[in-house]
């Protein structure tokens, strides 16, 4: 019974000085963060950098931001930095991270431009991106996308939103097509670029399923308007499911 006890006693003695060492790191661990967390609250701000643009200037991403000197860097908030930027209408998303060198890094990402919008006197107006978000036209922005003919409707056709994913996802359609229009009957017309003997092929793809009707025509591009230069065609025709309707003109050789 005494061994018993002994052994008892020296099992709760361990367990307390186990109790006391686990709670003496704990208390530890709780110091340091405290500490660390002062230590950073100390840190001046000493650079905003931007990176990731191509269309935007530095600056304006800078004045969006809306950061003055100064400053403890992580007093400031990111996502609050983060929201001020990403309103511009250039900027699809912006994130934002905090150094403890005291640098703060703007990542940004551009929204993509798809298509170039005239306006009814035929001047640049603005670019659309594949969601079908206007961007206001910005001087030295030359992207090689395809123009749109017509006043930009308020609310954009299915058929033109499937067609800005079609572009948005296949890089080919934006070398392939040149000009982009409505009908008034609410079809959707594409002109390709120039071939060997026309100024380009119109192709009425009509109001549905744009991203099949792209694929035909892509198709017929490679297998028939690149294969037979030769051939001039007055227009295609994707407008039924499942046929490529062409119409060619003929030419009077001498």
């Amino acid at each position: 019974m005494k061994r018993k006890a002994t052994v008892l006693y020296t099992v709760r003695r361990y367990l307390l000085e186990r109790r006391g060492l686990l709670a003496g790191m704990g208390v530890l661990l709780v110091a340091s963060g405290l500490l660390v967390s002062w230590a950073l609250r100390q840190v001046d701000l000493k650079e905003v950098r931007v990176r990731g643009v191509r269309y935007i200037q530095e600056e304006e991403i800078q004045e969006r931001a809306a950061i003055s000197k100064p400053q403890k860097i992580f007093a400031l908030s990111e996502s609050a930095i983060e929201n001020r930027v990403a309103r511009h209408p250039w900027v699809e998303k912006a994130s934002v991270i905090r150094w403890i060198n005291g640098v703060l890094e703007i990542q940004i990402h551009e929204r993509e431009p798809v298509l170039l919008a005239l306006n009814e006197e035929g001047r640049v107006h603005a670019y659309l991106d594949r969601n079908g978000h206007v961007m206001p036209w910005r001087p030295g922005v030359m992207a090689p996308v395809p123009v749109y003919r017509g006043a930009l409707p308020d609310s954009l056709p299915a058929s033109l939103r499937m067609l800005l994913h079609v572009l948005g996802e296949d890089e080919e359609a934006r070398h392939l097509l040149a000009e982009v229009e409505m009908t008034r009957t609410g079809m959707l017309r594409v002109q390709t670029i120039p071939t060997a003997l026309q100024s380009g092929i119109p192709v009425l793809l009509g109001d549905r399923d744009i991203p099949e009707k792209w694929q035909y025509l892509k198709a017929f591009w490679k297998q028939v308007v690149v294969q037979r230069p030769e051939r001039v065609f007055e227009h295609v025709d994707l407008r039924f499911a499942d046929q490529v309707i062409t119409r060619e003109k003929t030419i009077n050789s001498r």
